[in-house]
């Protein structure tokens, strides 16, 4: 019985441990649309406005849904708290900002736009937000085709594994 029981939790456990990789999966599909989302709002702003950076932040920040937002407020607290230029604090924040789940790839796409905001013309950071989003847009076109695929086979080497481990197990 207790051999049983055992067996049991280790197979549940590996499972879990399968179902974790979806659930990152589904919190990157998130982010990414979140910070298009923003990255959309942020050309608009630039392309008809372009109020000055903090400013800009400040309501994107607003208007931003999870983890977009908290990415937004960690760019804002470095910037005002640690004095950090756009510059740094954008690439920081890109690279500490956990709950984006973001690949590194998807990081260096999007810390690459800290180079050009708040430095040149309009023109030339919308074309950079442009850039950052096409290439966030991309990643997140091929995350969504992999994902049912990727979903299914976490979850099965998660209980395969820990079906073969009870096993040795017993």
């Amino acid at each position: 019985m207790v051999k049983a029981l055992g067996a049991l939790l280790v197979v549940s456990c590996c499972t879990l441990l399968g179902l974790v990789t979806v659930g990152k999966s589904n919190q990157r599909l998130r982010s990414l649309g979140s910070l298009l989302a923003v990255l959309d709002q942020m050309k608009a702003e630039l392309e008809g406005f372009l109020p000055p950076l903090p400013d800009l932040l400040g309501s994107l920040r607003l208007r931003a849904e999870q983890p977009a937002a908290e990415f937004i407020s960690q760019v804002m607290w470095l910037t005002e708290k640690k004095h950090l230029s756009i510059r740094d604090a954008w690439e920081r924040a890109s690279l500490e900002t956990d709950s984006l789940c973001l690949r590194p790839e998807e990081t260096k796409a999007l810390a690459a736009l800290g180079e050009v905001l708040g430095r040149y013309d309009a023109e030339t950071q919308c074309a950079a937000v442009e850039r950052a989003r096409q290439r966030l847009a991309l990643f997140r076109e091929l995350e969504e085709k992999d994902r049912a695929r990727k979903n299914r086979l976490s979850a099965a080497l998660g209980a395969g594994a820990g079906i073969t481990l009870a096993i040795l197990l017993l």
